[in-house]
Parts: structure tokens; C-alpha cells; sequence
């Protein structure tokens, strides 16, 4: 399984950036254009990735007890799946382009797209409203900065210092913490750097393609982490049900 997950997000990547490099501009206007085949692949892995994440909450709820805090299933999972949802849902700016409802006028004027979502805010965009880059505090609140911020700790960060630090490893395992496989990690840091190599001395929409590309790869990755956790969960179900007849055929042994 390890190999095929990390075999499946390596293909992705190269796929989608070779596209990006060999395709010409009208190509990739059409392929990465606003709800064309690149955003909504992302939408459909972050959707698939959050209703697998809120399916192992909902499995866990029967044999785990979070010890902080005090929960029954993993609680992190749940975290992990509506983060996952709202990221989908925030891709197709909750379904208005598909139901065509109109953006409140309140929205309106603080979206950078006009559209109805919160990633376009302009509270959260890397530059003001005039145009101009903002102050290095201010771009703390850009949604791109968190979210890398997010995927980099939860995905490389913490796996890394699970597989090289015994106490935190074990601190993490005794939560339960769901720490992601490393090798996923990787993949993610390697998209990052991709996505920033291969504009170098791009300009204009090649630069949002790029980090269009580098988006939908990241809702890919996590939607293979979210396997990853699931079918290590039927692992361990399959593991425990193995103890189970084991012990019950020892216990009918000495009974006779």
C-alpha cells in the first residue's frame, strides 16, 4: 500500500507540472481555468479526503477514547474532515457558480473575485486593495501562508519528529494523535518547491496556473494520506479481531 499511495503522488505531481510545462497558453487556459478539470479534481480530493477523514471519526467512536480531551473517537479525524470539507467547498465557492445565486453585496465589496467564499477576502490576500504587497505582519492572515503553514506541521513537520524523537512519538501515540506517513510528507515539501521552480522567470497566468496545479496536488496528497489512515485503521480492526479468536480458542482449549 505504501508504494502505491506514494507511487500515486509522485505520478500526480510530475503529470500535472509536465502538463504545466508542455501544454501551450490556450491549453492551459482552458485546463486550469475557473472551474475547469485542475480546480475541480482539487475540489473532488478534498471533499473525497474529508468524508473519509469524518468516516474513520465516525468508526473510531466505538474503540476510542481520546485521552486529551476527554472524547469518544478520534477527535482529530473529525478536525481533519471538516477542514477538509471546507476546503472543498470553499473551491466551488459553495456551490454558487453551480446554483448561480447571486454574491450578498456585503461580501461583494470585501472579495477580491466578488465571489462568495472567504479564501478571496481581501483580509486574506497578499496584497491591498490598491494593488500594493502588504506589511510582513499583515501577510500572517494570507490564506495560502496558513494553509502551507498547516499542511508543512501536520504532514512533514510532525511525522519527521515522530520517526526521529522517541518521547514525542510515543506523547503523540498515547493522544491518540494520527501522525501521517513521512514519505506523504516528502511529496508535499517536494510540491512546494515544484511549484516555485517552475516559474521562475514566468510572468502573468502562468504564476496562478502554477499555484492552481500546486493546490490540486495538495488535495490529492491529503486525500491519500486520509487512505493511508484508513487502511491502516482496518489493519489494526483485522489485528484485534486476530487476538480476539486467538484468545477465545485458547480460553475453549483449557475449558475442555
Amino acid at each position: 500500500m505504501a508504494t502505491l499511495l506514494f507511487a500515486t503522488g509522485l505520478t500526480g505531481l510530475i503529470a500535472a507540472y509536465t502538463a504545466l510545462l508542455v501544454f501551450d497558453m490556450s491549453q492551459l487556459a482552458v485546463l486550469v481555468s475557473e472551474d475547469g478539470l485542475i480546480e475541480s479534481l482539487g475540489a473532488l480530493f478534498f471533499g473525497l479526503a474529508g468524508g473519509v477523514f469524518v468516516y474513520l471519526y465516525v468508526k473510531t467512536r466505538a474503540r476510542t477514547v481520546m485521552r486529551w480531551p476527554r472524547l469518544k473517537g478520534n477527535v482529530f479525524f473529525l478536525l481533519l474532515g471538516i477542514a477538509m470539507l471546507f476546503v472543498a467547498m470553499e473551491e466551488i465557492s459553495w456551490g454558487q457558480r453551480i446554483i448561480r445565486f447571486p454574491t450578498p453585496e456585503a461580501i461583494r465589496s470585501l472579495n477580491l473575485q466578488e465571489e462568495f467564499n472567504i479564501h478571496n477576502l481581501w483580509l486574506f490576500h497578499g496584497k491591498t486593495e490598491t494593488g500594493e504587497r502588504k506589511s510582513f505582519w499583515a501577510l500572517m492572515l494570507n490564506m495560502d501562508r496558513l494553509f502551507s503553514l498547516f499542511w508543512f506541521t501536520f504532514c512533514f513537520v510532525i511525522p519527521l519528529l515522530a520517526a526521529t524523537v522517541v518521547p514525542i512519538r510515543k506523547f503523540l501515540e498515547t493522544m491518540p494523535f494520527p501522525i501521517p506517513p513521512l514519505y506523504l510528507g516528502i511529496l508535499f515539501v517536494a510540491n512546494y518547491i515544484v511549484s516555485k521552480m517552475v516559474v521562475i522567470g514566468q510572468s502573468g497566468p502562468f504564476q496562478h496556473w502554477s499555484v492552481e496545479i500546486k493546490e490540486s496536488i495538495i488535495a490529492l496528497l491529503f486525500l491519500l494520506v486520509s487512505i493511508w489512515f484508513l487502511q491502516r485503521h482496518r489493519a489494526n480492526l483485522g489485528e484485534e479481531e486476530r487476538r480476539f479468536s486467538s484468545t477465545a480458542g485458547e480460553s475453549g482449549y483449557r475449558t475442555q
